[in-house]
């Protein structure tokens, strides 16, 4: 399954490259006059959030409790890599339909951690090659610290939950939500029932910034119900897009 994980991880980094800035708002504060000043701030912003792995966190529950490796920033990365329309989308195989699996969530936390360790070292962006063997060594942490929060009473169901949730909903809201943004033609043409949860709102909004370019040039007619949880939503297959 992970044999294009250069692909792969090509392909996370350029979207983790735009999102993270954004996500973890890396943005110059205005009582910053200075470059020097400048470039401090986004420093500080960025050790703040990789002290403690604290990147990885998202809102507390109900109880107050931490929520790992649920931050918006990997919530995005992730249905956007791995539930996209190309051919080598991952969620044409059967594991990824149900549950996005640690490694690949770990990957994409691996590569959220290295451009946010760039702002910290830099205090800017910089287009530069992923170095391995420090993906690696991050990537070997992540893991094991994956694997105490999977293995916690609280957390570990927590967590599991949390990513059958984000399969599910790659899968019924994704290409949905990609028809209705890119082509307003299409609308017209074929009745897409989208999703109404608030998941399904707040990846229709991100999209509409992430893939502003992308047009269909072929769709398949054939159009399928599958059922999720007694809610049935329509998917439309998309055989190839054009994004020059």
């Amino acid at each position: 399954l992970f044999n294009d994980m250069q692909t792969f991880r090509s392909e996370i980094k350029k979207l983790a490259a735009w999102i993270v800035p954004i996500e973890y708002n890396l943005s110059v504060p205005k009582s910053a006059m200075t470059e020097r000043e400048q470039l401090e701030a986004v420093k500080q912003k960025a050790t703040v959030f990789l002290e403690g792995a604290k990147f990885l966190r998202g809102e507390c529950d109900s109880l107050g409790r931490a929520s790992n490796f649920a931050h918006s920033a990997l919530w995005n990365i992730c249905l956007a890599v791995y539930y996209s329309n190309s051919v080598k989308s991952l969620c044409q195989y059967v594991k990824f339909q149900h549950f996005v699996p640690y490694k690949a969530l770990a990957l994409i936390a691996t590569i959220v951690h290295s451009i946010l360790s760039t702002y910290e070292w830099q205090g800017f962006s910089k287009a530069e090659s992923l170095n391995m063997g420090k993906l690696e060594d991050s990537y070997q942490r992540l893991l094991v610290l994956m694997d105490t929060v999977a293995l916690d009473t609280y957390h570990g169901p927590k967590l599991t939950a949390m990513l059958e949730d984000w399969a599910q909903t790659g899968m019924s809201v994704f290409i949905c939500e990609l028809v209705h943004v890119i082509s307003p033609v299409l609308q017209d043409r074929v009745r897409c029932e989208r999703s109404n949860s608030g998941e399904a709102g707040r990846l229709g909004g991100n999209f509409r910034l992430i893939f502003p370019l992308i047009r269909v040039t072929l769709v398949y007619n054939t159009i399928l119900a599958r059922e999720y949880d007694s809610e049935v939503v329509m998917i439309i297959y998309i055989h190839s897009v054009d994004t020059t």
